[in-house]
Parts: structure tokens; sequence; C-alpha cells
């Protein structure tokens, strides 16, 4: 059996462009954080996948307010991107104060639902905490 340990790295490795373990083989962490003027912020953890946003009581974050639909909109982590879906036309989603149906999320971007604002967290890095 040969050893390894003389064979020479990738171009990209070697460069040091590209480590091993790269943070693209770790997922998207994302969090929802939402603003409270008066009270401390909550943070909701994004997962891999859908989740969703309303009044419903099946939603992952539930709101229960008048002004919030049953499904009101649902966040995608897919393929280390976010997107944002809006899910009800009459009452609408706001990314960044604009009416979307669909969208991609970035870092520090505000997700209006109704009443509530919500501030997106994104770590593309694979760190454990999100700043």
């Amino acid at each position: 059996m040969q050893s390894n340990a003389n064979a020479t790295p990738e171009p990209a490795i070697a460069a040091g462009m590209v480590r091993p373990n790269d943070a693209t083989n770790s997922p998207l962490r994302a969090d929802l954080v939402m603003q409270s003027t008066g009270t401390s912020d909550r943070v909701f953890a994004l997962r891999e996948g859908r989740t969703t946003i309303g009044r419903d009581g099946r939603c992952d974050v539930r709101i229960p307010l008048p002004r919030i639909s049953p499904q009101h909109c649902e966040i995608v982590l897919e393929n280390r991107r976010a997107t944002l879906f809006s899910r009800d036309e009459d009452l609408g989603t706001l990314l960044n104060g604009k009416v979307i149906s669909e969208a991609p999320l970035a870092h520090d971007d505000e997700v209006s639902v109704g009443p509530v604002t919500f501030r997106v967290m994104l770590d593309n890095t694979g760190d454990a905490a999100i700043d």
C-alpha cells in the first residue's frame, strides 16, 4: 500500500483558495430576529428546507395577529441560499420595504409580515455563531 504523504495537493488547495473542509460543505445558518421596541428581540433559528410564517398554529414561526394570514410567507434554505416566498397576495410580504412574491434573502435584510419586522441574519462561514 502506497502512502500519499508526498502527494501534490490540488492546485486550488495549494494556492490557498480552497480548504479541504471549506465552509461550502456546511449548511447555511440563518436566523430571523423579531425586532421589538421596549423588549428584548426574539430569535428564530431557520432550518434547512422550508420555514413557514403565519397565524396558523402549524406554522414554524407563529404570529397570532389578525393582520397576518394563516400561511403568510415562507423562507426556503436550500443549496446555501435563502429565498423568501409570499403566500398571501392580499396582505403581502415586504422585503426591505418592497412588496415581493419571491426574492432571494441577504444578510441584514428586513422582512415585514403585517406589523411585524424581522431582520435576516445569515452566516455563510460555517461558524457556530451569527454576528
